[in-house]
Parts: C-alpha cells; structure tokens; sequence
C-alpha cells in the first residue's frame, strides 16, 4: 500500500475496549524512545512532526529513518511547514530513498490568511500497534543533548489498540494534503533533476536567484516544498554524507542491544476502557470541538484537585468557564506555567502577565511558575489523583482554536502516580504567585513602547478570537 492510494479515514473520539500497557518517558529517555520504536519497526514507520531540526538528534533520527526504508519499510513523514527546521537537500534526498514526506500548510501567497493554521501534533507510531505521543519536537533541547538551553518534556508510549485510531488520523493529515496535489509520485525526482539541469546552464548568480525564491517554473505551485526547490547533484551529494556520518555516530553512541521494546521504559497495565483518544478535525476547527472540548470536559469533572501542567496559560473565556465549574465542585486546582525568566515565547508569557489578575479572581485556585532555567513544555493534567490526560494542547488561544492538537485520556492511577512523581521531581524549582486570589509578585505594566505594543495586539487578538 502506498500513502497516496489510501483514503481518508474519519477520526473519532471512541473509548477503546482492549487491554495494554504504557509508560511515561521524560527527558532522560526521549531518544532512546524515538531510536528503540524506529528500530523496532517491521511493517511500518508514521512520524508526525511539528517541529523538526537537522541538529545531532534529527539527524540520527532521519538518518534511522532512511535505514528502515532501504530496508523496504514504508516510512511516512509528516511535517509543519512553518517548522521544518531541516536543509532542503536532505529533505530531496530522503524522498529520493522513497521516504514518503507531505508538509502540513505548506507557505504560499495563496495561503496567506491561513498562515497561523499549524499542526501542532506529535506522535510516532509504528507497525500500527505501538504509538509514542506528548508534547517532544525533534531537536537537541527536547532530549537535553548539548549545553544551553533545554525543554522538560513528557511523552507516553503506548502498546494498545487506541495506536489504530492515531494511525488514522496522522492519514487523515497526509489525506489532507495529497486531495490538493495532483496525481504524482512524491519520491519521483525526473522533472526536478531537468529542471536542475536547465538552471545549472545559466550560472551560478542566476542558479543563486532561483534557490532563494524557491521556485520551479514547471511544477505546479501547490506540490510540497522540497519538489519545488532547486538543488545541485553537489549538495544531494552533501546531504547523503551528512546522514551517512549521522547513522555511523548513531551505530557508534546508540545501537540497541535490547530485545524487547517493552523492556525499556516502566510498564504500566491498560484494562478495557481506561484509555481514550482525542483528536481535532483536520479541517475548519472552532472553538469547542475536538481536543478543545475534551480538555474542558476533563476539567469540568473535577471533583477533588486539578493539577495542570502547562507551558503557556492564557485562559480563554471558554476554558474560565471549565475552571469554574471544577472550583464550583470543591476541586483545588493548582496551575504550574513558566515565567518571565523561563518561558520560550515572550509575547505569549505578557499576554498571560496581562490576564493574571483576571485569572486569580476565578476562586480558590493556585499558580506557580517554573525560576528555570530551562523551559517548562510538559503539557498535562491530572485529576483527582486518579485521572489524567497528556496532550500537545497548550492552554491558549493557538491550541483551542488554530493548531491541529492531539490527547490521551487515562484512567489508570499508576500513569496518573507517574507524571505526579515527574512534577515532584521539579517542584522545587516553581514558586508560588497566586494563593486563594492573591497575587504575590509584581505584575508587569506594560509602560515600555514594546509592551504597549504587545499588549495592543493581545486585546487586538482576544478581541478577533
């Protein structure tokens, strides 16, 4: 089967009848995760990304990805245009091993008013019966390789028939884009490499012109991007050899020696019905539906305590009514979030400066930001110490309204124990700011002319949403 001939499946929010396991992976583990499913792919690789670097780890990544397909795997990839963080070369040169690659929302003029409308969602998933999903990118920061700056992240990997309903919406997504393309062979590279040839005639200034504008004369402007570009024999030359050093450094640091998958990670049982998975619609997604209403349902049947991890907090008037609702309940509900010292976005980490006095007067509930000096991107919530849902879903306006978004829903106190267990493990780097209505820090007031200008667009884009 090829991706192209598939059709498109509907994605339903059904709750699953069969048994399992899965485990909660962090930091530490994030890349011996992605290496062991890879590695242990026999009929098939699907790996959705958000966000993808050509860094070390990408690297080794795309590069055990590569093998799997020499070794005649089907290897799909997916991948938000706005975050394909990798060279055009080695993109070219993984379609040229038949790596099946589409790119969610690829960047046009035509496209423009749609530009914001990103996939969020992450997950791998292999052999349709073992998914990993959370909230990881692809890059050195989200599996704390390297000096600098890092992210502290949670993912699940699941062995359960729940991976089926995944697998269907990730070909939801390639669905999607290949209903806008005309009928081509995506690895297909014979128009491309007369067009290099053509171009390669003219010079290198002119060669230089047409790389920067990312044109192809010949090809229709909707095909995805890597087909559109222009590049040499000379850099597909480059591309190879740098993945070719990527799998050598890979075999050297990182071959596995283990058997058993499952074998990995702390296996924590599934019975029948104690996990569901959410999804949002591919197309036209509003407020209140998919991933969107799941989370505020989830919140809502709080009956004791609400703990939320989340790395960005801009609760819309939707999601206030949800909190209300579980504070109306006797819940506590407890909020841990970056800071200004930590966050990774500032505009986002203002906006939510500027609702956190409105936010605090919702009742009995408490905040606590992370002091860093990393980055808090671990996004998900417990409840009443027995339930909990991991997620892409951050709590803003992006997540509820413009990015695709994915979720797991469990109710298993052993997975539950486990992402409390990763938060005690941080907790002493949050402190409190918020305390039974009480604000404890001094709040930003927006008098720098930058300020005054995000909060303008803040208002500006509550007011749009």
């Amino acid at each position: 089967m090829t991706y192209s001939d598939s059709e498109p499946i509907q994605s339903k929010n059904l709750e699953t009848e069969s048994v399992g396991w899965a485990a909660i992976v962090s930091n530490g583990d994030m890349a011996a995760a992605n290496f062991r499913l890879i590695e242990a792919a026999k009929k098939e690789v699907i790996s959705i990304e958000f966000l993808m670097r050509d860094d070390e780890f990408g690297l080794m990544k795309l590069a055990l990805l590569r093998k799997k397909a020499r070794e005649g795997i089907p290897v799909l990839m997916h991948v938000d245009a706005f975050h394909l963080l990798v060279r055009p070369a080695i993109i070219k040169h993984l379609m040229d091993e038949r790596i099946n690659i589409t790119i969610f929302n690829e960047l046009s003029l035509r496209r423009l008013l749609k530009i914001s409308f990103r996939n969020h969602s992450k997950a791998l998933i292999i052999d349709g019966h073992l998914l990993k999903m959370g909230d990881s990118n692809t890059g050195n920061e989200y599996v704390h390789w390297g000096d600098g700056h890092h992210m502290k992240s949670i993912d699940v990997v699941i062995e359960n028939e729940i991976t089926d309903k995944a697998r269907s919406f990730a070909l939801d997504l390639v669905s999607n884009v290949l209903s806008k393309v005309p009928e081509i062979e995506i690895a297909s590279n014979t128009a491309v490499a007369l067009q290099r040839e053509q171009i390669r005639r003219l010079g290198s200034a002119t060669q230089l012109v047409f790389k920067a504008l990312q044109i192809q004369m010949d090809s229709p402007s909707h095909v995805t991007r890597p087909q559109k570009m222009l590049i040499t024999d000379q850099e597909l030359k480059q591309a190879q050899e740098i993945l070719d050093q990527a799998e050598r450094d890979y075999k050297a640091k990182f071959k596995s020696k283990h058997k058993d998958i499952a074998a990995d990670w702390k296996r924590r049982p599934l019975t029948a019905g104690s996990l569901k998975f959410h999804c949002d619609p591919i197309t036209e997604k509003g407020v209140c539906q998919g991933v969107d209403a799941a989370v505020q349902r989830f919140i809502c049947a709080a009956k004791e305590e609400l703990t939320i991890v989340t790395p960005y907090l801009i609760v819309t008037q939707e999601m206030r009514q949800a909190i209300r609702y579980a504070l109306a309940n006797g819940a506590q509900v407890r909020f841990y979030t970056n800071s200004l010292k930590s966050t990774d976005n500032l505009t986002t980490q203002l906006a939510y400066e500027f609702r956190l006095q409105e936010l605090a007067k919702l009742g009995r509930l408490e905040i606590y930001e992370y002091a860093g000096p990393d980055t808090i991107h671990a996004k998900f919530i417990v409840r009443d110490h027995s339930d909990c849902m991991i997620m892409t879903y951050n709590l803003d306006w992006r997540s509820e309204v413009m990015n695709l978004e994915t979720a797991v829903e469990f109710s298993n106190r052993e997975v539950t124990n486990d992402l409390l267990d990763w938060l005690d493990q941080h907790i002493s780097r949050f402190y409190s700011v918020v305390r039974a209505g009480k604000i404890k820090k001094q709040l930003v007031n927006f008098t720098s002319p930058s300020q005054r200008v995000r909060k303008f667009l803040i208002q500006a884009i509550e007011r749009h949403l």
